[in-house]
């Protein structure tokens, strides 16, 4: 190899690495920009029409990014199905690079259609995996003139499979981690922490719809008296089934967290006032059929406190909470009066 080559890969290599493995957003932790850069090399290094990373998803591949070139003839989201006879489905079924220097005059390849109807002359490719060991897709190299790539050029793909490997498993384990991070772990509701950064999200949103905001805060009565006589298994129980009522209850636009021990919270947009009093009557009616089949919760109630702030005023999160807190410790008040 050429010491102009060997610069070329030594930046592959740098760049992929997983420190520029960087969260874009808050589901995708890799920068498809970094792989923009590592095809745009690998065609220059080969010499090939087109570079290119290739997932497999939902039946279909699909091209996550191709190199920049004028002459690539296969751009970004282009898709073909698995049924379709193709040098990625040969890789995901052998699970094997593969290296193709004359497609026209090979008799595996000379009917393919990428082939026979389309400017395919050469291909080198190699698999790439998720970090369980399933196939993610390849990583390619593909060019419309038949091509005959030294050895240390057709086993570059295979190391550099294995370095967006290793680039995929940490952005899997950085959303994991984020997942943990903003997640209530009994109920997989929002913790307070994932309710604070989408709230404040939702709310500087409100404006642009012209919506109103309404926010409950629900505690669960006499949760500890549960814990003490029956033990924590059905506190939690309790706990659980506060969730899956707000889960079923609320839109999926709505945000819903639990904040603490026996403590949820629901931000939403709404017209008017009335429909968090609907809402909140509803919660309450169906927490109130759950008690009809688990005795040991019979104890037990929600208290649910409803703030609604028209749109228009400057709103704060924290105060927003505060205020539907402070109208959730009425509504206990009065059930501890008349129980």
């Amino acid at each position: 190899m050429e010491l102009s080559q060997i610069s070329h890969v030594q930046q592959v290599v740098n760049m992929i690495s997983p420190e520029h493995c960087v969260a874009n957003t808050k589901s995708d932790f890799i920068d498809l920009d970094k792989w923009q850069e590592l095809v745009d090399l690998l065609s220059e290094l080969y010499g090939a029409s087109t570079g290119a990373i290739v997932q497999f998803r939902q039946g279909e591949f699909n091209v996550v990014v191709s190199s920049q070139n004028e002459d690539n003839f296969l751009p970004r989201n282009t898709t073909w199905p698995w049924e379709m006879k193709s040098f990625c489905r040969h890789i995901m079924e052998t699970r094997d690079d593969l290296y193709v220097g004359s497609a026209v005059e090979d008799a595996n390849w000379l009917d393919a259609p990428a082939v026979a109807q389309g400017p395919v002359r050469s291909y080198c490719g190699a698999p790439i995996l998720w970090p369980n060991g399933e196939l993610f897709g390849t990583i390619c190299v593909i060019d419309t003139k038949e091509t005959i790539y030294p050895l240390s050029l057709s086993k570059l793909l295979e190391q550099l499979a294995r370095l967006i490997a290793s680039d995929i498993q940490t952005a899997c384990r950085l959303q994991e981690a984020e997942n943990m991070v903003l997640t209530d772990e009994l109920t997989g509701l929002l913790n307070r922490r994932g309710y604070t950064l989408l709230g404040e999200q939702k709310l500087k949103d409100a404006p642009r719809y012209h919506q109103n905001i309404g926010l409950l805060y629900i505690d669960i009565d006499n949760l500890k008296k549960v814990n003490d006589t029956h033990g924590h298994e059905f506190g939690d129980i309790a706990i659980t089934s506060v969730a899956n009522i707000l889960q079923t209850t609320c839109r999926p636009s709505d945000i819903i967290a639990r904040i603490g021990g026996d403590e949820f919270a629901i931000l939403t947009l709404v017209s008017k006032r009335d429909e968090l009093t609907d809402l909140s009557k509803t919660i309450s009616n169906r927490y109130s059929e759950k008690l009809a089949t688990a005795k040991e919760l019979d104890v037990t109630d929600v208290s649910i406190g409803i703030h609604f702030a028209p749109c228009g005023r400057g709103l704060c999160l924290q105060s927003l909470i505060s205020l539907a807190d402070n109208a959730m410790y009425h509504v206990k008040s009065e059930h501890k009066a008349l129980s």
